[in-house]
């Protein structure tokens, strides 16, 4: 191309760093190229969050208006902060990579504790202006407090700095992406999975008009059409929604082997707790359609969970949100196993907090070098809060990644694995040889003799026993929509003849809630 490029751009540094990527690649097929910077709405006004200021396009209006003048060529955005619709002379001609797609929390040091989810103690205020991380940091903390909190990426992080807030929430891939120092405050990454961010956050998108073809040809050749692939739907939903950032809608969708999973996050302001999805299906034009269906769906009336829960858990809160009446019972019996816990051991991996409630009330005495490691993030949090730092937490959702991941920490360890005395043993199969596993029994399970489940519209099942002893006692309600927790409850209500399942593979509450609004 014989004529420059004009790049157009926010002046923020991290939306010069954007720009810069995007000349970097042009500079490598050796396209000229020069920058312009736009001064938008969303950085002249500063004194508001973007739900009191009305409309959407904040930060792009104004390089949209440039780009279909002809005073730029080319206009560089965040994508999560494009409305899903566009001039229609304009085109997303290419995006880029995807960066961490999660949200940061930042905490300062004196506000850490690590017994609270989040790692942030009670009543700690948080600054943001997005209600979509208000609204769902306050479903999972009420005790908290969210003030607002605008600027750029480098200002947000000086205010927390100097004080004017405990912690504040940014994404990921900016803090990266300009590698600002954090060693001052603690650093918690906020899994997209359970906190959704905005749609294709951590992906750049290259605007241009839809008549110059030759600068569409050169973007066409910088596009990463993975990342493309990804966020497909997850802004196809946003665009359904009709909604932009100020809607308290979040989007997450990876893919593994071929197979497309989807978390999503819809709230409301004003507190009640966000609906909650996720799907899978190799499609995502299935997935934006079925995302929609769900999303619209009405919650059931009644749900029975073989699990006793607490006045104040999420799950509770989020049925009496949504006026579902619950009714929580664990179908078995649990009876504790006196035993002497070795010391002699490097690990001491915990598959559920019933195993966790065993050893606090048998406070065995360790070796304190013995590090410990937990099944899932709700074993995790139960650990520290006696007090324990938990020094790997295996994914229920990739259980052999984990495992390998693990052993890089302990290979050859002796491992000592207190649980049930029927455990599958799920991670000393994976590890084989790798560990000294030490399997120890802590806890005897087994069905209850009487139970008085009412009818309901749907049951979470969260355990095969647990599973085996609903259809047992109510063999009539095998064709009822059944939610399974992992693949062996699956399993096992497929065995007592049941087959209308839903399957919810991580044992987390949140995962509770998703299944939920999913089945």
């Amino acid at each position: 191309m014989s004529r420059t490029l004009i790049i157009g751009t926010r002046g923020s540094e991290l939306a010069l760093w954007q720009a810069d990527y995007l000349q970097r690649q042009l500079k490598d097929l050796q396209v000229p190229s020069a920058l312009h910077i736009i001064r938008t709405h969303g950085d002249r006004v500063q004194d508001r969050s973007f739900s009191n200021m009305g409309g959407t396009g904040f930060f792009t209006a104004e390089l949209e208006s440039a780009l279909q003048a002809g005073e730029i060529d080319i206009a560089v955005h965040s994508h999560k902060d494009l409305p899903t619709q566009m001039p229609e002379d304009l085109v997303i001609a290419a995006v880029s990579y995807r960066a961490d797609p999660a949200d940061w929390l930042l905490i300062r040091p004196d506000a850490v504790d690590r017994r609270e989810f989040f790692d942030l103690r009670p009543g700690a205020v948080v600054g943001t202006s997005s209600t979509r991380r208000q609204t769902q940091l306050l479903a999972l903390r009420p005790d908290l407090t969210v003030i607002p909190l605008r600027g750029n990426v480098p200002t947000r992080v000086r205010s927390l700095q100097q004080g004017d807030c405990d912690a504040v929430i940014l994404a990921g891939a900016g803090l990266e992406r300009l590698n600002l120092p954090l060693q001052d405050v603690r650093v918690v990454r906020l899994d997209p999975r359970d906190f959704p961010p905005a749609p294709a956050q951590g992906v750049l998108a290259f605007q241009a008009r839809k008549s110059d073809a030759a600068t569409l040809a050169i973007l066409a050749s910088v596009n990463d059409s993975h990342s493309a692939h990804l966020i497909r739907a997850e802004r196809r939903i946003l665009a359904n929604l009709r909604g932009g950032c100020q809607l308290p809608f979040g989007a997450f969708c990876e893919e593994r082997d071929g197979i497309m999973y989807l978390s999503l996050s819809l709230g409301e302001l004003g507190g009640k707790f966000p609906r909650r999805l996720r799907l899978e299906h190799p499609d995502p034009d299935v997935l934006v359609v079925e995302a929609w269906r769900r999303l619209h769906a009405p919650a059931p009336d009644s749900v029975f969970i073989s699990r006793e829960l607490a006045a104040n858990s999420l799950f509770a809160r989020a049925c009496l949100d949504h006026a579902i009446r619950v009714h929580p019972e664990s179908l078995l019996h649990f009876e504790d196993i006196p035993v002497e816990w070795p010391s002699t051991v490097d690990w001491v991996v915990f598959s559920s907090r019933t195993a966790v409630g065993v050893f606090s009330r048998q406070t065995p005495i360790l070796d304190t070098r013995v590090r410990f490691g937990a099944i899932g993030e709700g074993t995790a949090k139960a650990l520290r809060r006696l007090g324990l730092e938990v020094d790997y937490t295996f994914d229920p959702m990739d259980l052999s990644g984990s495992v390998n991941r693990f052993l890089e920490l302990a290979g050859g360890a002796r491992v000592l694995f207190p649980g049930a005395e029927n455990s599958l043993r799920s991670i000393q199969q994976l590890a084989g040889h790798n560990i000294q596993a030490v399997d120890l029994p802590v806890y005897h399970n087994s069905p209850k003799r009487e139970v008085n489940i009412p009818p309901v519209n749907l049951a979470i099942l969260t355990s095969p026993m647990n599973a085996e002893t609903y259809l047992g006692f109510y063999p009539e309600r095998k064709n009822d929509r059944l939610i399974a927790i992992g693949e062996s409850t699956a399993k096992a209500l497929r065995k007592a003849g049941a087959w209308n399942i839903f399957e919810a593979r991580r044992p987390s509450e949140l995962a509770l809630i998703e299944a939920l609004f999913s089945a």
